[in-house]
């Protein structure tokens, strides 16, 4: 069961309410990391719009 719930934690979108000064470290090319980590914020962020856009009230044009 802690297996289910550390994947499960992995995959909340975390960066989108991280605090600012925590991501400024991923900006530090100069310390050795994954590129992943670095890439994470940035694949949250494509994953909360796809959200939002597929959950989104459609408004279609009216003639």
């Amino acid at each position: 069961m802690n297996a289910l719930i550390t994947a499960f934690r992995s995959c909340v979108l975390m960066a989108l309410t991280a605090d600012p000064a925590t991501l400024v470290p991923l900006l530090d090319f100069t310390k050795p990391m994954d590129y992943g980590h670095r890439n994470r914020p940035a694949e949250e962020v494509i994953a909360a719009s796809l959200i939002r856009a597929v959950h989104a009230k459609a408004s279609w044009p009216r003639s």
